[in-house]
């Protein structure tokens, strides 16, 4: 996908994301998410709704958050906060 459709459709670059991250064992992050049992269940349309529900277009830099960080990624767990918190909460962990 190009630059022009993450763009126009900013959900579907965290989709790619997510996917990689719980998916991909080449991905970096892999060993963070998928290789500790998280999985991706969350679709586009959920997170298109996430996006819109959030007002993530509002936001400086949005990021997409599970709510319980042991849980997986599904519509339930999941939001979109600004960056900054979100780096926050992790070190608080």
């Amino acid at each position: 996908m190009n630059d022009k459709v993450y763009k126009m459709n900013p959900w579907v670059k965290t989709a790619r994301n997510i996917y990689k991250r719980c998916n991909q064992t080449s991905s970096f992050k892999y060993k963070y998410y998928g290789a500790k049992g998280i999985k991706n269940l969350i679709s586009i349309p959920e997170l298109k709704s996430l996006w819109f529900r959030d007002r993530a277009c509002l936001m400086k830099n949005p990021t997409i958050d599970r709510i319980d960080p042991d849980g997986n990624y599904e519509l339930s767990n999941c939001r979109y906060i600004e960056m900054e918190e979100n780096v926050a909460r992790k070190r608080k962990r």
